[in-house]
């Protein structure tokens, strides 16, 4: 579903990704772990086709991100979400399928949509009176239109109380269990240990460590641990060099 081979990066003289190779396999639910800074936003931003790699490999379904036939079938939720606030959510939706799915029908998915990220009831409602977890929910349904098969959410938690957090994450977890691949940034290492198959801890643009959660953590250990071992240990030979 997503492969990186040997991406590199570079804004001026530093590098935001320093030979980064991932695999992400369909179904998956992978999570990019990492500090403020440590790559995990450019590896999305060349994904969605943001912004190019200057060397490397990246696909999306086995297409190159050169292509715009990559970002088929693949939603993708912000950190921060704004929308206009004197639309309701359907009409909110019909203006995103008509630029997002063009020649598809989507009026027999709005309800569903709605249904399934929590807004049911809530239709006739303005956006512009939605709160932080209303709108993420919106966000998750928008990026959820025409078919996603891919999902990448940027910080998704960013904001939301532990009652909205556990809300959103069951929703991931059952459009994980219907199939849909998953790719999560997030620092909520709780979450992502619950939801999450794989993950790649990265930090100044490098791989530290990547594969099944159970192959990165270790005995008697949490994912939060083996996340500060990782990068202490990197910070370490960093100021040694």
């Amino acid at each position: 579903m997503i492969e990186l081979v040997k991406v590199i990066k570079r804004y001026g003289r530093s590098y935001a990704l320093d030979s980064v190779s991932l695999k992400v396999s369909p179904g998956e639910a992978f999570a990019l772990l990492g500090p403020n800074g440590a790559g995990k936003t450019s590896i999305i931003r060349i994904l969605l086709g943001f912004t190019k790699a200057d060397a490397g490999v990246a696909k999306v379904n086995s297409i190159s991100v050169k292509s715009k036939h990559s970002r088929v079938g693949v939603g993708y939720l912000p950190e921060v979400v704004r929308f206009p606030g004197h639309l309701d959510a359907p009409a909110f939706l019909r203006r995103t399928a008509a630029l997002k799915c063009k020649g598809t029908d989507i009026n027999a998915q709005i309800m569903p949509l709605l249904e399934k990220t929590g807004l049911g009831g809530k239709e006739k409602q303005k956006i512009g009176s939605y709160s932080k977890g209303m709108m993420q929910r919106l966000g998750l349904a928008s990026a959820l239109l025409c078919g996603t098969r891919l999902l990448i959410l940027d910080e998704p938690t960013a904001g939301l109380d532990p009652i909205r957090t556990r809300e959103l994450r069951l929703i991931l977890q059952e459009l994980k269990d219907r199939g849909i691949t998953i790719l999560v940034n997030s620092h909520m290492l709780s979450e992502v240990e619950r939801l999450c198959d794989s993950a790649a801890i990265l930090n100044r643009g490098k791989v530290l460590a990547a594969g099944r959660l159970t192959e990165i953590i270790g005995k008697d250990e949490s994912l939060e641990d083996a996340f500060i071992k990782y990068v202490n240990s990197d910070r370490s030979r960093g100021e040694g060099s």
